[in-house]
């Protein structure tokens, strides 16, 4: 299965999306974000969230990979990450991380597994003393605690094999 790898926004309801296949490219959103329900989001429309599955915005709004990848324009010249390996999408959002100077990009990768395994048996795996440490380390508003985000890495990656 396809999966978002990153997503920037471009401007005027366009995002620049990587596929974990390597294909990439500009995705214009502006017809999707005229009709319901995302119509209701369209003032939002840097308020996304990137999840495992989707695409979101709010609770009614989410755009499959398959469907994004269908009105894509790109090409394939990103490299291939392995969907289904952990490592290699944890790796190059940490890389990312530090050539964009973003840490929201691990951050948001972290989360999404946790999310994923459940953030209880992240924190548990992880040796991290509470929940509420563990997701104020990977909310974007916060200033990010790289030891506590290494811990919880370890543990997604632990728990995925």
């Amino acid at each position: 299965m396809t999966r978002i790898v990153d997503v920037d926004y471009l401007g005027e309801f366009k995002l620049h999306l990587v596929f974990s296949d390597g294909f990439e490219g500009e995705a214009d959103l502006a017809n999707v974000f005229a009709k319901p329900p995302f119509n209701a989001h369209a003032d939002d429309f840097t308020s996304f969230a990137l999840t495992e599955e989707t695409l979101c915005w709010g609770n009614d709004g989410h755009l499959s990979p398959q469907m994004l990848r269908e009105i894509t324009e790109g090409d394939f010249t990103a490299e291939f990450i392995d969907a289904n390996d952990p490592v290699a999408i944890l790796t190059a959002a940490f890389r990312e991380s530090l050539e964009e100077d973003d840490p929201n990009i691990l951050k948001a990768a972290v989360k999404g597994y946790a999310d994923e395994l459940g953030m209880t048996s992240v924190v548990n795996k992880a040796g991290i003393r509470s929940r509420s440490s563990a997701y104020k380390s990977v909310d974007p508003d916060h200033s990010p605690k790289l030891k506590t985000i290494i811990k919880m890495c370890s543990a997604i990656v632990s728990m995925a094999k």
